[in-house]
């Protein structure tokens, strides 16, 4: 993957069929003038980070041990509210984290996801990179809806990674 020169990040959006359901693999890399530790500092933190999504309104963790937490949190999709339920499991070592969720009573905008962030060194600045795999529900993998659902995603992704590169490169 290529890295964008400019300010906002280049998404990559590939969809694909899983049974009767579409599946969305979103993914891009953000160069940061910031170094290594600064960068995993910063992502390494959940609760710094889900104050940056654009879609989610509520969100809590709680430890199961020393790299895993039970999650919950809430999104507004097409402007109906769902909560999520999942687990993060964070992996010091190798500087990401992963992320896994589904709605707790599914619905008809149901998007189950798994989300990952990997932070490496490039010299003095470090590289962030995400990657979001979205389960759409039936409702959501009409064509029509998806291309929507797919320029929604899109849209709310540049926010989302342009808020954490903002957050991250304007710390002291």
């Amino acid at each position: 993957m290529r890295l964008r020169k400019g300010r906002r990040p280049m998404i990559f959006i590939k969809n694909f069929s899983s049974g009767s359901n579409t599946v969305l693999r979103i993914s891009s890399v953000i160069e940061l003038a910031k170094t290594f530790s600064e960068v995993w500092g910063f992502v390494e933190s959940p609760d710094r980070l889900w104050r940056l999504v654009p879609t989610v309104s509520a969100f809590s963790s709680i430890p199961i041990d020393n790299a895993s937490y039970s999650i919950s949190e809430t999104h507004s999709i097409l402007f109906f509210q769902e909560q999520y339920y999942g687990v993060l499991r964070i992996n010091a070592k190798r500087a990401m984290w992963v992320m896994s969720n589904a709605p707790g009573q599914p619905g008809v905008f149901s998007c189950p996801h798994t989300v990952v962030y990997r932070v490496e060194p490039k010299g003095k600045k470090a590289l962030l990179y995400f990657s979001c795999i979205v389960k759409l529900s039936r409702a959501l993998s009409i064509p029509l809806v998806r291309g929507v659902v797919q320029f929604i995603i899109r849209i709310e992704t540049v926010r989302f990674l342009s808020r954490i590169k903002s957050s991250i490169e304007s710390r002291s």
